[in-house]
């Protein structure tokens, strides 16, 4: 997280070409997993007799769409998750509480 947001290291250290494959990289991934994700969830079936009508698939856009606002959600306030994580943490950590709750009933 610290590296997100202190910059490019590769400008910074004047670097560009490594910056520019870096990036080439990058696109050629994203553009590879696109056309892998389109033949493999868009593409034709192997058994187009038997396909999804329109109807069978609609009602999946509901979910999908909420699974997508939360994620973007976490991603833009993460403050939320990271309190619930940094608190389970803690009691992870804390094993006086769960010997206490453990023990209690004996």
């Amino acid at each position: 997280l610290a590296q997100s947001f202190g910059g490019f290291p590769g400008i910074q250290q004047r670097a560009y070409w490594l910056s520019a494959l870096a990036l080439a990289v990058g696109v050629l991934t994203l553009y590879s997993m696109t056309k892998i994700w389109q033949l493999a969830f868009w593409g034709a079936s192997a058994e187009a007799g038997m396909r999804e009508s329109v109807r069978e698939v609609r009602p999946a856009y509901l979910p999908a769409a909420l699974l997508t606002l939360g994620i973007l959600a976490i991603g833009v306030y993460p403050r939320s998750v990271l309190y619930v994580a940094e608190r389970a943490a803690a009691q992870l950590i804390e094993r006086a509480g769960y010997v206490d709750a453990v023990t209690r009933g004996r």
